[in-house]
Order: C-alpha cells, then structure tokens, then sequence
C-alpha cells in the first residue's frame, strides 16, 4: 500500500464555517492618474491610500486577508471575534472614505483618488488554502464573492452593502434606499444600498456634519 503524502500527515486546522462580514475596498482613479503623472508616481500615491485603508481596517478590528492590485479584502469577525461586526465594516468603510478624502486632498494630485467599497455580511468557509510548502488561511464562500461583486458596481466614492450589512449594522447609520441589482454569478438579484453616513442626532436619516455627500469626481481641472 502507497504512503500517504507528507500533506494527509500534516495536522493542519480544518476548514469551519463562521459568519462574518467582508469588505472589498479600493482606490478608484489609478490608471487616470498614471495617464497623467505616470506610473511611478501614482503607484506611490495608491499604496499610500492603501496603507491608510488597511491601519484604518485594523483599527475596527478588521483582517486584511489579501491585497488585489488596488485593492484590499478585509474580513470582520474572522479570526478575532467582534460583536458587531457588520457594524465595525460600516464604521471602517465610512471613516475609509473621510480619510481618504482628506489624504487626497493633502496630494494635491491633478486626478482624485477615492474609495470603493462594497460590504456583504452572510456564512463562510475559513481554513486552510495551499500546498506542502506554502500554505495560507483565507475565508471562501459566496459572501466573498457578493461583497466583490457590490465593490465593483460601486461608484468612484461609494460604498455598497448588501441588505445582511445594512440590518446587522443597526440603526446609527443612514442608507440610500435599496435596489435589487444583478450580480454577475447570482442567479437571484442582491438586494443593495450605499451607505450615506452616520445619522444625525435629530433627524432620522440626517447626515452627521463629519460626513458629508461628496461631489462626483472629476479631474481636477474640472
């Protein structure tokens, strides 16, 4: 009888299935940016943004599991547990956004750079992924690919959340109303709002000061 392979041996921790919360977030304006100042300096402008994203992630407790291109994928509520942790991405993504803004402001770059985000809360695998050799711990499962998905439909300073985020969150933050959008690789449409902001201490809905609507982003000669 063949011996088993070094990896049947190996007593790595098996995948288990956890609920959580994942955030894909992204600097929009990369490639209009290399157009305009070349790609040295703009790929020193985004992984500025995006060191700022990810101390701003860890802050809310979040982990960043992977970094793609010019973006990061963060999971809340994996492998440190949060109470909250639809809440914790909501308040990531918006003081994400804020900063960001600020950052942006302080380059003083002909193009803007903003954040895109899209959040969906719901079941996943985390586990074990590769090989012998190399060997990585990651969080699959349709959530993921759901909140990627919402990021990619996001608009340059947006952030979409499916509706598991927005009730999960609870009731501090202000949304758009929702849509049903057509995902690609959903056979169902995924319901989906933008997350506005903090709710103002008097009205409901109303926009907290510290975070207001942005303008549509142009160049900034426009």
């Amino acid at each position: 009888m063949d011996a088993a392979p070094d990896d049947a041996r190996t007593s790595a921790p098996a995948a288990r299935a956890i609920r959580a919360t994942v955030a894909f977030v992204g600097v929009a304006g990369f490639s209009a940016l290399s157009r305009a100042v070349g790609a040295e300096r703009a790929y020193l402008a985004v992984t500025g943004c995006l060191r700022l994203l990810d101390a701003i992630a860890r802050r809310h407790g979040g982990a960043v599991d992977k970094y793609q291109g010019d973006s990061l994928m963060i999971v809340f509520g994996h492998p440190a547990p949060l109470a909250r942790p639809a809440r914790e991405a909501a308040e990531a993504a918006l003081a994400m956004r804020r900063e960001l803004r600020a950052y942006d402001r302080a380059l003083g770059l002909p193009v803007q750079l903003a954040l895109q985000a899209g959040i969906a809360s719901g079941p996943l695998v985390a586990g074990p992924v590769g090989g012998r050799v190399v060997r990585e711990f990651h969080v699959l499962g349709d959530t993921v690919n759901v909140a990627a998905r919402l990021k990619a439909r996001a608009a340059p300073d947006a952030i979409r959340a499916d509706e598991a985020t927005a009730r999960e969150a609870g009731d501090r933050f202000a949304w758009s109303a929702f849509e049903d959008l057509a995902l690609k690789g959903k056979s169902r449409a995924v319901r989906a709002a933008a997350l506005l902001g903090v709710r103002g201490p008097h009205a409901v809905g109303t926009l907290a000061p510290e975070d207001p609507p942005a303008a549509p982003l142009v160049g900034r000669d426009a």
